[in-house]
C-alpha cells in the first residue's frame, strides 16, 4: 500500500507540473536621454509707412525692430529673405498688380540694406533682449493705385 501511494504521488507531482514552465529572473537597464540644446526667442515690431501719395516727392520712412533673446554665451546670426513679393528688389504688393518698391536698412542713414544677407553674424547672447532696428524706406516718384490702397510684404527673420 505504501508503495501504491508513492506511485499515486510521483504520478500526480509529474501531472502537475510537466504543464507550468517557470521564467529564470534576470533585468536590464533602460536608457533614457535627451540633448538639451540652447533655445533662442525672437520677436519683430513692424515697419508700417505712413500714407504715400501717387508718385509723392519725397521717399516715406518708418522704424521697426527685431528682438533677440538668447542664453549667455550662445552665439547666433540673424539673416532675412526678400520679402513675399521680391523680384528685383524688396517691394510691397496691393494683391492685384500693383508694386511699390522699398528698403530695409540696419542703420538710419539708410547706407546698409538688411534684406538677402546676413546683418548680425556671431553675435553672442547675453541672456536678456538684444535690440536690432530695421529702417524702411519707401521710395519716391512711384505710381500708387488708390483703387485697392493697401500694399504689404512679408519679410521672413531668420535665426541660426
Amino acid at each position: 500500500m505504501k508503495r501504491l501511494l508513492a506511485i499515486l504521488f510521483a504520478a500526480a507531482s509529474l501531472a502537475f507540473s510537466a504543464g507550468v514552465a517557470s521564467a529564470a529572473t534576470s533585468s536590464a537597464g533602460l536608457m533614457v536621454q535627451v540633448t538639451a540644446v540652447a533655445a533662442c526667442d525672437m520677436t519683430t515690431n513692424p515697419v508700417n509707412f505712413p500714407t504715400y501719395a501717387s508718385y509723392q516727392a519725397g521717399d516715406n520712412t518708418a522704424q521697426g525692430g527685431i528682438n533677440v533673446a538668447c542664453p549667455n554665451g550662445v552665439y547666433y546670426s540673424l539673416s532675412m529673405d526678400g520679402g513675399y513679393n521680391f523680384s528685383t528688389n524688396p517691394r510691397m504688393s496691393n494683391g492685384l498688380s500693383s508694386y511699390l518698391n522699398y528698403g530695409l536698412y540696419s542703420d538710419a542713414g539708410y547706407y546698409t540694406p538688411m534684406t538677402s544677407t546676413y546683418f548680425a553674424n556671431n553675435i553672442a547672447g547675453t541672456g536678456s533682449n538684444q535690440n536690432y532696428p530695421v529702417y524702411g524706406k519707401l521710395f519716391a516718384g512711384q505710381y500708387a493705385d488708390t483703387t485697392y490702397p493697401n500694399y504689404w510684404d512679408y519679410v521672413t527673420v531668420t535665426i541660426t
